[in-house]
């Protein structure tokens, strides 16, 4: 945190998940509040990121723009375009608070679309180049109303999205986050929390409870790299008191009955470990599925990886393609007929085994045995990242699908059918991606540890909410 002798003091995080089909940053920013409430130089290319992003468009299909702005923090946003000449600009067509400054467009808070923008292979990439602008008023009066109910320093987003559609099909995204932690108002203590082992230096996600002079604190959500501040946190019998900690490229940390005292300046330390490491058996009854299985892999890992769930998947893969009889066996395997499958060789028991057969279907996860996964011939990218949420402990029903649940978008990994560059895991997921009991992580041996009964849908002193997650605090 910047010292400052002003009454703010404001440290700012740029937060957002790494990912390898979306454009999102995380990047640490000191913040000097005499340099201005700007965030500038953010260039995003328009057009798809992945080979085949969109199968059904031709060269005539345009891509169009959806612009999403908080509204809380967030004063405008100038975008300048590159790499587009003036006709092109011309018929570009705008929707939502969004209007034209001479070349530039001006984004106000809310939703906004910009449609038409070509595709041309042939001719340069249009570049838009971002500028956010937050609104200094807004942000002091939303901080301190935060900070009148908490007995920490709240943090405000400054949230900021670009999805990139071409006939419907999202091809592009870019998220930003910036997290603004403003202290020094309502600060009743200089208690705080530290972490080790975080030699990456991640904007680490910190969720606690905690007791203080006016009551319990339950799920806060904090971000921090090194020492977090979280306010005046005192001995209490009547309030749960734990520290959980979400980083990149670490295991989640988890301390349970921390001993705070009534004494400001405690310090209490968390110590960070490796990330975990199940071992997948992946299973191909063909080799044309070599590529899908390997894009489908490779964007679980960065789901798990980007949302800070700390596990790094290994793989084994296992290719039966010139084995009729092995083919068989899988095709004919499914959920209600798993004797001869096991029976095969091919199950490998205590893993995620993961078939890629023939079938016509996306995904499914056997409730009877969650080790058992099928991918059927019309998947998308994230299908494999949804089966896998289903067998760490979100299953199909209550909650695990969290399509139109409150908080959750089509962005949501675990949407049923969402996009299919879908990304997100909320915290509340993460953690029982890794804690459940229901986890296979756990059921597998694959981590050692704390385990919690937590269906999606319970909220309690030690469930957080399905839906809670920094983004929207």
């Amino acid at each position: 945190m910047i010292r400052n002798s002003k009454l703010l003091l404001i440290a700012i995080f740029y937060s957002a998940t790494a990912s390898v089909y979306a454009m999102h940053w995380d990047i640490v920013h000191p913040y000097d509040p005499a340099a201005g409430l700007i965030f500038s130089g953010i260039e995003i290319p328009i057009g798809c990121e992945l080979r085949g992003c969109c199968p059904s468009c031709s060269l005539t299909d345009t891509i169009d723009l959806q612009i999403r702005i908080d509204a809380d923090v967030t004063k405008e946003v100038r975008i300048d375009i590159k790499h587009v000449d003036p006709d092109h600009l011309a018929r570009l067509t705008l929707q939502g608070n969004i209007r034209w400054d001479e070349r530039t467009l001006v984004a106000g808070p809310g939703e906004s679309f910009v449609r038409g923008f070509d595709d041309n292979p042939e001719v340069p990439v249009p570049v838009i180049i971002v500028e956010q602008q937050l609104d200094a008023s807004k942000l002091a009066a939303f901080v301190s109303a935060r900070n009148a109910v908490l007995s920490q320093p709240a943090p405000a987003i400054a949230a900021l999205e670009v999805t990139q559609t071409r006939r419907g099909a999202v091809v592009n995204t870019f998220r930003s986050r910036k997290t603004i932690l403003v202290s020094g108002i309502n600060k009743r203590g200089a208690d705080s929390i530290v972490l080790r082992g975080n030699g990456g230096g991640d904007n680490a996600v910190i969720m606690t409870d905690f007791g203080t002079g006016a009551g319990c604190v339950c799920d806060a959500l904090l971000r921090g790299s090194l020492a977090i501040t979280v306010g005046e946190a005192i001995s209490r019998w009547d309030c749960n008191s734990e520290i959980i900690v979400f980083a990149h490229a670490r295991a989640m940390a988890y301390r349970h009955n921390v001993a705070w005292t009534d004494a400001t300046d405690d310090i209490q330390p968390v110590d960070l470990a490796s990330e975990i490491t199940p071992t997948l058996h992946v299973v191909l009854t063909s080799p044309d599925l070599s590529t899908a299985a390997s894009d489908q892999l490779a964007v679980a890992a960065s789901a798990f990886e980007g949302n800070r769930a700390g596990v790094e998947f290994r793989t084994v893969v296992t290719d039966v393609s010139n084995s009729p009889d092995a083919v068989a066996i899988v095709s004919r395997a499914s959920c209600n007929s798993l004797l001869q499958l096991k029976q095969s060789g091919l199950y490998t028991p205590g893993r995620l085994n993961i078939y890629f057969g023939s079938t016509e279907m996306t995904g499914v996860t056997c409730q009877n045995d969650p080790n058992v996964i099928f991918i059927g011939i019309s998947p998308d990218l994230a299908s494999v990242a949804h089966e896998i949420g289903h067998a760490y402990g979100l299953p199909a029903t209550d909650g695990g699908h969290t399509n139109c649940l409150p908080g959750f978008g089509n962005d949501n990994v675990m949407w049923a059918g969402g996009l299919v560059t879908r990304t997100g895991f909320t915290t509340g997921q993460v953690f029982r991606l890794v804690a459940s009991d229901k986890s296979q992580l756990n059921i597998n041996h694959d981590r050692q540890g704390l385990t919690r009964t937590c269906p999606p849908l319970a909220i309690d002193a030690f469930c957080p909410a399905l839906a809670l997650d920094i983004a929207h605090q």
